[in-house]
C-alpha cells in the first residue's frame, strides 16, 4: 500500500514539475527577453571648420573621464588653410558653452591668435582667429574641461573622435581615452555603425586607457571612415543589467494559464502530502 501511495505521489510530483516547466516557459520570454541595445551616451563629439577650407595633417586628443562627472580634453590639431574663404579655424563641441568649465587655446608662433567661445545651436563653438591665410600651417592646442550630468555617466560611453562633421581631409589620428575604471570591452566603428579595420587599438596594462590610431591618409572625413569608440565598463554594466531584469520582472502579466497552473500546482502539492500521510 505504501509503495502504491509513493507511486501516486511520484506521478503527481512529475505532473507538478511538468506544469511548472510549462509555466516557466510562458514567463521566461517576459522576464528574460533578448537584451536590447541601450541608448549610448556620446561623451565627446566634435566638428571642425567648413568644408574644404583646411586640411588636417595631424590630430591627437587625450580624453580623461573623471569620477566627478567631468571630462578633461586636450587636443592638438595641425591644420593648413587651403581656401581663401577661410577666416578662422573652429571646433564645435556637442555640449553647451555653460558646460565648458575651463578653456585654453594656444598656437605656437602665431602672435595674432585670439579665440572666442560662443553658443551655436546648443553646442560650444571654439573659434580661433589670426594668421589665417592660404598656405599657412598652424598647430592649435585646445584644452578644455566638460561637465557632464549624472545621467550621462552610464555603463557605455561613445567617443566620436572623427566624423563627417569635420568636412576636411584628416590624417594621422591618435586618440587616448582614460576611464576611472577598467574597460571590459570596446568597439571601434564608423558613422554607418560598421566595425572598422584600418584603425589600431592598444589597451593599457591596467585596462583603464585605450589608444586608438589611424593614418587614414588623404581621406576626407565621411560617415564611412569616421572613427567612433564605444567603451563598456564592468560594474555599472552588471548593475544596469540587474536593474533591467528587475524592472521586466515587475512587469509580468499574470495570464489565465499562469494563474491556473499556480492553482493546480498548489492542489497537487496538497494531495501529495495527504497521500504520504
Amino acid at each position: 500500500m505504501k509503495k502504491e501511495k509513493m507511486k501516486r505521489c511520484g506521478g503527481l510530483v512529475a505532473a507538478g514539475l511538468l506544469l511548472g516547466l510549462v509555466t516557466y516557459a510562458s514567463v521566461y520570454p517576459v522576464i528574460s527577453p533578448k537584451a536590447e541595445e541601450n541608448e549610448k551616451v556620446t561623451v565627446i563629439s566634435t566638428q571642425t571648420s567648413g568644408e574644404g577650407v583646411i586640411d588636417v595633417s595631424d590630430y591627437t586628443v587625450s580624453i580623461n573621464v573623471n569620477e566627478d562627472c567631468t571630462v578633461d580634453v586636450a587636443e592638438k590639431v595641425t591644420v593648413e588653410f587651403v581656401s581663401a574663404e577661410a577666416d578662422s579655424f573652429y571646433r564645435t563641441i556637442s555640449h553647451s558653452p555653460e558646460s565648458i568649465l575651463s578653456l585654453k587655446v594656444t598656437c605656437e608662433n602665431n602672435a595674432d591668435l585670439r579665440y572666442t567661445l560662443v553658443d551655436e545651436d546648443d553646442c560650444a563653438k571654439i573659434e580661433c582667429f589670426g594668421g589665417v591665410a592660404v598656405g599657412n600651417v598652424w598647430t592649435y592646442e585646445i584644452n578644455y574641461t566638460v561637465a557632464l550630468n549624472e545621467n550621462e555617466l552610464t555603463e557605455e560611453f561613445v567617443f566620436n573622435i572623427v566624423n563627417e562633421g569635420w568636412q576636411n581631409t584628416v590624417e594621422n589620428v591618435v586618440a587616448k581615452i582614460t576611464l576611472p575604471d577598467s574597460i571590459i570591452n570596446y568597439d571601434v566603428y564608423n558613422g554607418e555603425g560598421e566595425k572598422v579595420s584600418n584603425v589600431s587599438t592598444v589597451l593599457s596594462e591596467d585596462g583603464k586607457t585605450i589608444t586608438v590610431s589611424s593614418k587614414n591618409s588623404g581621406a576626407v572625413a565621411t560617415s564611412t571612415n569616421a572613427i567612433m569608440v564605444k567603451i563598456y565598463l564592468p560594474d555599472a554594466e552588471i548593475i544596469e543589467d540587474f536593474n533591467q531584469i528587475n524592472e521586466q520582472a515587475n512587469e509580468i502579466i499574470w495570464t489565465p494559464t499562469m494563474i491556473a497552473a499556480l492553482i493546480i500546482g498548489s492542489l497537487l502539492a496538497v494531495v501529495c502530502v495527504m497521500l504520504i500521510t
